[in-house]
């Protein structure tokens, strides 16, 4: 569990929701007491059919993936 302030939280909202999201409970401090908790929603995962359908709809790339990941890895450095 995470503390952060209110002023904190005002100024990173959106780093405060990426951390709730990844399944981190963050408690919000007004002059140093806890005033409130946030935490995350149970998503329900819809399991696929088959590996074979989930590819079917995936958008076909004329770039191999290899290439792909090294274009990604150089632009990096």
């Amino acid at each position: 569990m995470h503390t952060i302030s209110v002023d904190e939280v005002k100024t990173h909202f959106d780093k405060v929701l990426n951390q709730v999201e990844t399944g981190e409970e963050i408690v919000i401090t007004r002059l140093g007491e806890p005033i409130a908790r946030i935490s995350g929603i149970d998503m329900v995962l819809k399991p696929v059919p088959s590996m074979a359908s989930l590819r079917a709809t995936l958008p076909f790339s004329e770039t191999p993936s290899v290439e792909m990941i090294r274009q990604m890895r150089d632009e990096e450095n």
